[in-house]
């Protein structure tokens, strides 16, 4: 996985907590299991764990995708700016 994949999964890690979209034990179980798995997206594994619903999924990966376009698609930058 590369460096701006990792820095995209952190990113939408951040805005979840940040909108309150999950709670921080739910941030953490997350990043934990994509640490342990990283096949698939922390949206994936924070959805089929139960912390994010279809609905709210979409929301965030939509704020994340206008996120890096503030920041030239470019999640490090993403990272910084927040």
């Amino acid at each position: 996985m590369s460096q701006a994949q990792n820095d995209h999964n952190f990113l939408l890690g951040i805005l979840a907590y940040q909108n309150a979209f999950i709670s921080r034990e739910a941030l953490f179980a997350g990043i934990q299991a994509w640490l342990y798995d990283k096949s698939k997206s922390l949206a994936e594994i924070l959805h089929n764990q139960g912390a994010l619903d279809a609905d709210r999924r979409a929301l965030l990966e939509a704020l994340v995708r206008q996120h890096l376009k503030q920041n030239g698609d470019d999640p490090q930058k993403s990272l910084q700016a927040m």
